[in-house]
């Protein structure tokens, strides 16, 4: 669902150099015990003004809160 939602409101693409050339991704994966992508460049963008006005009524009725991360930092194993 989550994936659904945000594909619904964000335009996701190629990422533009300065030039406006399409920055072609290299695919390639990083190793560990979950393997996953390199970090590669990409465009996301609002797809209209009504979505960015969704994105602003959502995040006003449910707002950010502070992350765990520097308590999960701290934690020894």
């Amino acid at each position: 669902m989550v994936i659904a939602q945000s594909l619904a409101v964000f335009a996701i693409s190629k990422a533009v150099d300065s030039d406006g050339t399409l920055v072609e991704p290299v695919v390639r994966m990083e190793p560990g015990v979950v393997s996953h992508p390199a970090p590669y460049k990409t465009s996301i963008r609002i797809r209209s003004e009504h979505h960015g006005e969704l994105l602003k009524r959502v995040e006003q009725r449910w707002p950010w809160k502070e992350s765990d991360a520097d308590v999960l930092e701290r934690v020894e194993i």
